[in-house]
């Protein structure tokens, strides 16, 4: 878990209040939940502040149901960001999300007086419009949110690996309860992300059927994708499926393309199997 500072040229020498709130990361298919305030013409991540008595994963369920209408399953605490501004810290953690249904959501009155609603927008918009924070320095309350907002997606662009991380451990119960169906979870994040080892360990899951039903289409799919990023092992492995005819219909040209180039990779287990399975070739 990351944890950035950010301090305004406003803050006192020592802060006196602190508000403690989360935020929720949830994205589908390339687009991300925001919400938009029409009355200020403002963007923000969806959260808020965190209630007596409730964790920190129940403040982001609630809130993003509240403001948005979208049931959540937090799947990682991935940054805290900390922000100083004249007599006060700002805590806000952020978590990334499983989208796993829809509510009525429930705006307070000055959210609705503001006409504060969901909202579906690229990931690459959404941080094309928060990367310019810098326009607003007449305002330092949208500078400032939408500097939070910058550096919390930059953060989510880099998590892929911590993601990955924490889904093999949930696999092995490498000091985390075993449970793959968490584990599918969190890989299917990090390859959305576009880890390549999440993709190739993904794969694995739909192939042989760990936390999620078996999906040969959906294996090769993954492996393939891997084996394009440049990872090994999936090279090896979508050479095998076109060598063997596993799904897809044989194919003797790509099999050797992916074997050969398995052998050119780092990876000693990708290269010594690429090697036999070409030998058995004759």
């Amino acid at each position: 878990m990351e944890i950035i500072n950010i301090y305004g040229d406003n803050r006192y020498e020592k802060h006196t209040k602190v508000r403690e709130g989360c935020r929720g990361i949830v994205v589908k298919d390339r687009e991300i939940l925001l919400v938009y305030e029409v009355l200020s013409d403002q963007w923000f991540l969806p959260g808020g502040g965190v209630e007596a008595q409730e964790s920190m994963e129940e403040c982001c369920v609630r809130e993003l149901a509240e403001e948005t209408g979208c049931v959540v399953n937090p799947l990682y605490h991935y940054l805290t960001i900390n922000e100083y501004y004249e007599e006060w810290l700002f805590v806000s953690r952020y978590f990334i999300c499983e989208l796993t249904g829809e509510t009525h959501h429930r705006l307070t009155r000055r959210e609705a007086e503001a006409g504060l609603e969901p909202r579906w927008i690229s990931l690459e918009e959404a941080i094309s419009i928060f990367s310019r924070h810098q326009e607003y320095a007449h305002n330092e309350m949208k500078r400032g949110a939408y500097l939070r907002e910058y550096r919390a997606l930059s953060a989510y662009m880099n998590a892929g690996k911590s993601l990955y991380e924490l889904a093999m451990k949930h696999i092995y119960g490498d000091g985390v309860e075993e449970d793959n169906e968490q584990a599918v979870k969190l890989l299917t994040r990090a390859h959305d992300m576009g880890h390549v080892e999440a993709s190739y360990n993904l794969g694995i899951c739909y192939h042989y059927g760990y936390g999620t039903e078996t999906d040969l289409e959906k294996a090769f799919e993954l492996y393939l994708e891997s084996a394009k990023g440049g990872y090994g092992k999936g090279m090896e492995v979508a050479g095998r499926f076109y060598n063997r005819g596993i799904y897809v219909g044989k194919n003797r040209e790509r099999a050797e393309y992916w074997l050969r180039k398995a052998m050119e990779s780092s990876d000693p287990d990708a290269v010594a199997e690429a090697r036999k399975e070409l030998a058995q070739r004759g």
